[in-house]
């Protein structure tokens, strides 16, 4: 796994002149590369816990108190985080998808529950949005069938989605 990149079973080096580092809340370790020496373990759970555009990562401990490793890497790239609030459907948004284009670049993902035994990643969805300082459109398709979008949206913030009423929140948070 690599803070900053895409999850990988092996430690991957960082890009020449990139800014990167785990830092190990609970014991209050910095660490710059991966495998990380950790206790026994039996589940973890991703989201960006301190809103800093990046996936932090909490490991359960077996006998043990949790681990947090924040991810502290300054990439200038911007983002956006989606929470949805279903109405005709649940009352999370579990299940609904997301389409999320900036420039030619397209990403998919779903609001999921459950992944991790013991462990419940963020339900917000994630987008990385690179360059980019807004996403030209998000398209979230809900389990009721419903079809909401949204064109031009800020990024560098968590926005609330309503089903059938789009944006009823947004909580801008300062680029790194």
């Amino acid at each position: 796994m690599r803070c900053g990149g895409r999850a990988s079973s092996s430690a991957e080096p960082l890009p020449s002149g990139s800014s990167a580092a785990w830092t190990r809340l609970s014991r209050g370790q910095r660490l710059f590369l991966l495998p990380l020496p950790l206790p026994s373990a039996r589940g973890c759970a991703f989201g960006d816990f301190d809103n800093d555009g990046d996936v932090d990562v909490v490991i359960n401990a077996v006998n043990d108190f949790p681990e947090l490793l924040r991810c502290d890497s300054a990439t200038g790239n911007h983002w956006i985080k989606i929470k949805t609030l279903g109405t005709q459907s649940n009352r999370s948004g579990i299940g609904a998808r997301l389409k999320c284009v900036s420039g030619d670049r397209m990403q998919i993902d779903e609001v999921r529950s459950g992944a991790s035994y013991a462990s419940q990643n963020d339900l917000r969805v994630h987008f990385g949005l690179g360059k980019a300082t807004e996403a030209d459109r998000i398209e979230i398709r809900w389990p009721s069938g419903q079809t909401d979008t949204l064109e031009n949206v800020a990024g560098d913030r968590l926005i609330c989605v309503e089903e059938g009423k789009g944006i009823v929140k947004s909580v801008s948070f300062p680029p790194k």
